[in-house]
């Protein structure tokens, strides 16, 4: 059986990790490659051009941890592309919900998606209900396209071509470590198989907004449609989500 390389973004001097690499270390198929995550105090400014750069695309100049966690997750998608598959990418404080359930989509996914440039998002479409998410009566795992991107990249599974570009692409600029702009394809799943943080873990990062809409200043008018159409599609992938639920309740 090959094995699928499971990535896990660790933080420095700190063991918010432990639980998710207790589970993984009980797959049989699952690699577990712990990769020391970049921080901010460790990363010089971001040059003039950089910050140019980030202005026109997300309306803000970003903090140094935001660019330190591109580099991390720059570095994990590396590791990944050379992967003959793809494989997943968690950040620390990611938390599985059914192992057994994780490895089977994640097995299909990669197989049904082998050459292509696709990512699928392990966590409920609205994080901030992530940990409410009611879905023991769920039995049958779906997959739905999104329009934009997933909203975190906290657990993904990527194919090894999605990878490859995502890491291409964030080394042409400063970036959010999110999702750098690319042809990737985004899915999720009606059944969140993994959740965001636990009541033992808190944001790195800082920030609990969604980062496009902060510290906002003066955009052009080709900014501000960017930003604008994003949300729209953003709006569209939620009620086509709740549509595809309800219909699958009956």
């Amino acid at each position: 059986m090959v094995r699928i390389p499971a990535v896990v973004i660790t933080t420095p001097s700190s063991d918010r990790g432990v639980p998710l690499i207790d589970i993984l270390r009980k797959s049989s198929l699952f690699e577990t490659i712990e990769l020391k995550a970049t921080m901010g105090r460790d990363l010089d400014d971001a040059s003039e051009c950089d910050k140019q750069d980030e202005m026109k695309s997300y309306g803000r100049i970003l903090i140094a941890n935001e660019r330190a966690c591109a580099v991390s997750h720059s570095k994990a998608r590396s590791i990944i592309a050379q992967s003959s598959h793809g494989g997943i990418i968690f950040e620390d404080d990611a938390r599985i919900l059914n192992l057994t359930q994780l490895e089977l989509i994640t097995q299909k996914f990669l197989e049904r998606n082998k050459n292509r440039r696709s990512v699928l998002s392990l966590l409920n479409y609205d994080s901030q209900k992530s940990r409410k998410i009611n879905s023991t009566s769920i039995t049958t795992i779906r997959l739905i396209p999104l329009l934009a991107e997933a909203p975190l990249a906290v657990a993904t599974v990527q194919t090894n071509r999605a990878a490859a570009e995502l890491a291409t692409k964030a080394k042409s600029s400063s970036q959010v470590a999110d999702w750098p702009k690319s042809s990737t394809r985004f899915f999720f799943l009606n059944k969140p198989l993994v959740n965001h943080g636990d009541s033992n873990t808190n944001s790195v990062i800082g920030l609990i907004n969604e980062r496009i809409e902060l510290k906002r200043e003066k955009l052009t008018n080709f900014s501000e449609l960017q930003i604008l159409l994003l949300k729209l599609r953003r709006k569209i992938d939620l009620l086509l989500i709740q549509i595809f639920q309800e219909n699958w309740k009956r």
